[in-house]
């Protein structure tokens, strides 16, 4: 055989393995196969876009979106509990035929008269169960894939979830966002209309005053919404709405998020006691009637606090807004002229010669802890005694102290207009901190002189 016919064959030999390998790469084993051979239900958990079924006359519908959120839409519109939509899918794909009952029709085994009708879809695909009685003294069940098709024992797991209240299949989270896409907050009406807005990460108060909001506080809030839970479904005619108190509500909460979405929940009534779903035992545990996304509801109350918080209530009272973690240069002026501190890794530099890192952290964190013990209007104050400038640059935080009055001394923050008041303790103590730390720089810089031999080293 010539040289060139075997290349031309050994090419030939090649791409049909080629092609072999590609073709049957992604085809299951033998193994899978027959596994797959056992299962009712063809395809995976994941693949499963609506699950449809019927059972004593009533009709249950969930259907998954492209974004993989799972809703309710029959036998009413809203957002279902993911957790059980996913239950109830991988249960359905998981069963298998622990045997075909090959002579059996549908009517000796109970299947003429379905105890339920289940449609799983995958996207365009659907497949239907037929689901008949329980096998006595036994965890199996008879099905079928329909009235003409072949009779199977499963499992009974399964129908346990088919059983639920249709309650159950509703969603209990009454807020599904998430605190870090949430970019402004409305309450209204309350004691007063507050409203909140994002500003660099930050909330600030943007009504009824401007100024900074408090953190904690707005942290709080947002994590009691991301909580809240139903405790009860309430299902009334829009007519009714008015008995409930949320014709007119008592109060709203809206939130807008990063996308400019925006999510409404109205407050109406509490629930009398005698129409309380248990028993109450105390203040905290009142329940009032609520909307949200077209359903009602009846809730806890851990809101009613937040809503009807004065705006004085929102502010905040802390000086500076950066942790100690945070800072990576301070400078620092008072009578005795500046001092500026630079981070290096685990060290405080001055003038690039290491400090002692105790004396520099204690600092930071007076700066940082320190708190107003009143807010007041802006008002001329005169040069500062002290200031503090936290990361120079286009991200720094001023912080300054003026002449104090009865033993308190007006304070500014950079950005807020409004005076912090900050108690005559806490000054000193700010005073005392700085004084350590100068302190430390011109022990340092003596101790750097007797090394060189220069008796006059000094902390300049």
């Amino acid at each position: 055989m010539r040289p060139r016919t075997l290349i031309v064959l050994l090419a030939l030999v090649l791409a049909l393995g080629a092609f072999v390998w590609f073709f049957e790469r992604d085809l299951p084993g033998s193994e899978d196969r027959a596994e797959q051979a056992k299962r009712v239900l063809r395809g995976e958990a994941e693949e499963v876009t609506a699950v449809d079924w019927t059972r004593d006359g009533v009709g249950i519908r969930l259907e998954r979106s492209d974004d993989d959120v799972w809703r309710l839409s029959k036998p009413l519109e809203a957002r279902a509990a993911a957790a059980a939509a996913e239950r109830l899918a991988e249960l359905l794909v998981g069963l298998i035929k622990e045997r075909t009952l090959e002579d059996a029709t549908a009517t000796e085994v109970g299947l003429d008269e379905p105890e339920a009708e289940v449609s799983v879809e995958f996207g365009d695909r659907r497949e239907r169960l037929l689901v008949g009685p329980r096998l006595p003294a036994s965890d199996s069940r008879i099905a079928s894939a329909g009235e003409e098709g072949p009779i199977w024992i499963v499992a009974n797991e399964f129908w346990a979830e088919l059983e639920r209240p249709l309650d159950d299949w509703r969603s209990r989270d009454v807020w599904t966002g998430t605190a870090d896409r949430v970019e402004r907050v409305v309450f209204e009406p309350g004691a007063e209309s507050v409203v909140l807005g994002r500003r660099d990460g930050d909330f600030w108060l943007e009504a009824p005053i401007e100024d900074r909001a408090d953190p904690g506080t707005v942290s709080r809030f947002l994590g009691s919404l991301a909580s809240l839970e139903v405790s009860e479904f309430v299902d009334r005619p829009a007519g009714e709405l008015d008995a409930l108190g949320l014709a007119e509500p008592r109060a709203t909460v809206e939130l807008i998020d990063d996308t400019g979405a925006l999510w409404r929940l109205e407050i109406g009534d509490r629930v009398p006691q005698d129409k309380a779903p248990s028993p109450i035992e105390d203040d905290d545990a009142s329940r009032v009637y609520a909307r949200a996304e077209d359903q009602i509801y009846v809730l806890s109350d851990p809101l009613s606090e937040a809503v009807e918080r004065s705006v004085e209530e929102w502010r905040s009272y802390e000086w500076a807004t950066r942790q100690v973690f945070e800072i990576e240069r301070l400078i620092a002026t008072d009578e005795s002229g500046e001092i500026d501190l630079v981070r290096d890794s685990g060290d405080w530099l001055r003038d690039g010669e290491a400090i002692e890192f105790a004396v520099v952290s204690d600092l930071l964190y007076a700066i940082t802890s320190s708190k107003a013990e009143a807010l007041d209007a802006p008002a001329p104050a005169g040069e500062p005694l002290l200031a503090f400038t936290i990361n120079p640059g286009e991200e720094e935080e001023r912080l300054e102290i003026f002449a104090p009055t009865a033993d308190r001394h007006p304070a500014r923050t950079g950005g807020r207009e409004a005076l912090l008041w900050l108690g005559g303790d806490r000054v000193r103590d700010l005073r005392s901190k700085l004084e350590a730390v100068r302190t430390a720089v011109a022990q340092e810089a003596q101790g750097a002189a007797d090394e060189s031999g220069d008796p006059n080293g000094s902390e300049e």
